[in-house]
This record gives C-alpha cells, sequence and structure tokens, in this order.
C-alpha cells in the first residue's frame, strides 16, 4: 500500500509540472495502471485503455485495472477494465517491449528553473536529479 501512495503522489506532482504522468503494479495475475493528466475524458480514456492492454499484455495478465486522476486534485476521474485472455501477438509484444523507453527527440529542453545536482528530480520519480535525468538534460 505504501508504494502504491508513494506512486500516486510522483504522479501527481509529475502530471502538475508535464501535464501527464502514469504509474503501474502489477500483482500475481493482474495490475493497476495510475495515469494523472489533464485531457478531456474523450482523449484520457483511450490513451489509459492503451497502456494498461500492453502492461496488461506485458505481464501476460488476463484482466487489468486503471485509475485517471486530477492532477490539480488526486479525485479520480474515471476507472477502466481490461479483461480478456492473454495470447501471443507479434505486434502487441514489440509494442510492450518498448513500455518505459521514451524516443529519441532533437531537443530535451526543459522548462522551468535549473535544478541542483542534489534537488529532486523534475520528473518526480523521487530520486536525486544526478541519479535520474542528469545524464539525459545534457549535465
Amino acid at each position: 500500500m505504501k508504494e502504491l501512495a508513494d506512486g500516486i503522489d510522483r504522479v501527481l506532482r509529475a502530471a502538475q509540472m508535464k501535464g501527464s504522468s502514469d504509474f503501474t503494479l502489477g500483482f500475481a495475475d493482474t495490475g493497476l495502471t495510475v495515469h494523472a493528466n489533464f485531457a478531456p475524458r474523450s482523449e484520457a480514456e483511450p490513451r489509459l485503455e492503451a497502456h494498461m492492454t500492453l502492461r496488461k499484455y506485458s505481464q501476460k495478465a488476463d484482466q487489468w485495472f486503471g485509475l485517471c486522476l486530477s492532477p490539480a486534485t488526486g479525485a479520480i476521474r474515471f476507472g477502466k477494465k481490461v479483461v480478456f485472455p492473454w495470447k501471443f501477438d507479434g505486434k502487441m509484444n514489440q509494442m510492450a517491449n518498448q513500455l518505459g523507453k521514451s524516443p529519441k527527440s532533437e531537443s530535451t529542453a526543459r522548462q522551468g528553473p535549473k535544478l541542483g545536482r542534489n534537488d529532486p528530480c523534475h520528473c518526480g520519480s523521487g530520486k536525486k536529479y544526478k541519479k535520474c535525468h542528469l545524464a539525459a538534460d545534457g549535465g
């Protein structure tokens, strides 16, 4: 429960800074993905469901749960459940293998004040900046 509470706190902080963030916990045969974003439900719901489906596939689970939170208040906006039997799918396998890998971009300039090496990272991971995004930000 502490891991879930800490993950939700990190997601909310990161979403307030970046506009959206997510956190996933896998269990024995299921899991939970928590998203926080400012997007309208018509955009947020399909994004959450797609992410849940990929996480469900990567964990070889038959069901997965999701929550979308308001970054401003932490209130639950909506919940989702994805249920269908797991089976191998080459395209899903390739997409699931890309989870957590950020695409390369021309510029990764961060907005906001400059962080010190020992400050908490801007991504909301809870790690020190030097152990998290310093190298990726070109430091």
